[in-house]
């Protein structure tokens, strides 16, 4: 993450993607607090870097979404998870894995 932030500055979209794996790595350790922290920055730098409904920006919301689930805000997730899938089923091709990941078991 600090290579990348070194070389590329806080706001590029790569050190997103930075953000959400670290904060998938939150989530497994249950350190939700953390994991919900690293989802909302890589959001914020998405949604600064990329256009409007980009399909990369929900990259950050899936983990949003869990992170809200597992944290007992269901109602909050639900929003996230349906907005998230909204995005990957308008740009993603049909039966691409992200959506099936998205959609759940």
């Amino acid at each position: 993450m600090a290579i990348y932030r070194q070389l590329l500055g806080d706001e590029h979209p790569r050190v997103a993607h930075a953000w959400v794996h670290l904060g998938t790595l939150h989530y497994l350790q249950g350190k939700y607090p953390e994991a919900e922290q690293d989802a909302a920055t890589a959001a914020k730098i998405y949604e600064i870097k990329l256009p409007k409904g980009h399909g990369a920006v929900t990259s950050a919301y899936t983990p949003q979404g869990l992170i809200l689930n597992k944290t007992g805000r269901s109602t909050e997730a639900e929003r996230v998870l349906r907005d998230a899938l909204a995005t990957r089923l308008r740009v993603l091709p049909k039966g691409h894995y992200l959506i099936a990941a998205t959609q759940g078991p």
